[in-house]
């Protein structure tokens, strides 16, 4: 027969016999009515009893059970219930994971397993990889295991650190706060690789300035099993070739010394201690004037007469040249019942141009009053001009 835990609460006229149930008992809770008195702890315990018997064994649910004493009655069974704790207490160790696969990932093991069933509780995974009996090289005589540790949300990890041409198996084991599960099965054996050069980074943008190429990447999904330990960024014209090196924590860097209205075609490597990666490609073509950045600090505020004002600060960046005028735009908004702005259909955009040296305009014509309008102000000069600046 199964054991049991008790322990008493004293409330008032009543006591609470908690009782611990040391099986699963899944979604139904044992209760136990009757006659106010200790017989039913009696019969609590006879039926928990019953329930463990016939189930397997696994997690522990806080069952209450009461009698009341010294007249209590049912209020007092009531009472002293409604002050029972609810914990679910967790006390077996989560069932053994199962290891999906096994493969090599540089010098390391990627290992994939099946995520444990909710009712385990686990907490976090550790995976283990182990040498086999016998297997060494002359550069790794005695390899050794190797653990790393994830939180329950992964259900993959490279064991990392291990020995090139050194034969490995896996084992994963799941934790929650009772203990450790058994290990799983051992894994298929697996050699891990001698590392190698780096994937591909992937260039993401190309900006051209006067002369130059601002250029940014993303860095590589692998590094072949040795940290990357830079890039090499070329742009290359004809017979002109210009070449930067960047460090392995960059993710941009610029390239100068090229010509204006120019196509450059860029190539961008990714270095390791066993060489580079295949380069990324793409292209760029430096601008002495190129479209400003948009203006800031766009701010609006009714004038009191029926007229609008706004104001905002010069591009951070002119393009390259003269910013040669602004323009604003406004046009009638309307808002939903879930709170969401749109423009009126078929509202005209209105605009009012301002001169360059303008950082202020007043608008005192409206197609509709009273309305709501949205204001934007754009910078312009001869390159083109800038996406909008709103309030």
């Amino acid at each position: 027969m199964a054991s049991f835990r008790s322990s008493l609460l004293t409330t008032g006229p009543a006591r609470c016999y908690l009782w611990f149930c040391p099986c699963f008992l899944g979604s139904a809770v044992v209760r136990s009515e009757g006659d106010a008195d200790d017989r039913l702890g009696a019969r609590a315990v006879h039926r928990a009893s019953s329930c463990c018997g016939t189930r397997s064994v696994g997690y522990c649910w806080l069952v209450r059970y009461c009698a009341a004493i010294a007249g209590g009655g049912r209020a007092g069974v009531a009472g002293c219930c409604g002050r029972a704790r609810r914990d679910l207490v967790v006390t077996a160790v989560p069932s053994a994971p199962f290891v999906e696969s096994v493969a090599a990932e540089g010098l390391g093991v990627l290992v994939a397993w099946a995520p444990n069933p909710a009712n385990d509780h686990v907490t976090s995974y550790s995976v283990t990889a182990t040498p086999a009996s016998g297997s060494s090289t002359s550069a790794c005589s005695s390899p050794t295991k190797v653990t790393a540790s994830v939180p329950v949300s992964d259900t993959g990890v490279v064991v990392g650190g291990l020995c090139a041409g050194v034969v490995y198996t896996a084992q994963v084991v799941a934790v929650n706060s009772a203990g450790s599960s058994a290990a799983s099965a051992v894994s298929d054996p697996v050699v891990p690789l001698v590392a190698q050069a780096p994937d591909s980074p992937l260039i993401t943008s190309v900006t051209g300035r006067n002369g130059e190429l601002l250029v940014g990447w993303a860095a590589p999904v692998y590094d072949g099993g040795d940290a990357v330990s830079g890039y090499t960024l070329t742009a290359k014209h004809s017979t002109q070739v210009v070449t930067v090196p960047a460090a392995a924590s960059a993710l941009s860097a610029t390239v100068s010394g090229l010509t204006d209205a120019t196509s450059y075609s860029l190539s961008l490597t990714a270095s390791n201690a066993v060489g580079a990666s295949n380069a990324a490609s793409g292209s760029g073509t430096p601008e002495g004037v190129y479209a400003p950045s948009p203006p800031v600090d766009l701010t609006t505020v009714p004038d009191g007469t029926g007229g609008v004002g706004g104001s905002w600060q010069s591009p951070s960046d002119g393009g390259g040249g003269a910013v040669s005028g602004y323009t604003i735009s406004y046009q009638q908004q309307q808002q939903s019942k879930a709170g969401v702005w749109s423009a009126v259909s078929g509202a005209p955009v209105e605009t009012l141009a301002e001169a360059a040296s303008a950082t202020s305009a007043t608008v005192t014509s409206f197609p509709a009053s009273p309305a709501f309008f949205l204001f934007s102000v754009t910078a312009s000069n001869s390159a083109g001009t800038t996406v909008p600046s709103s309030s």
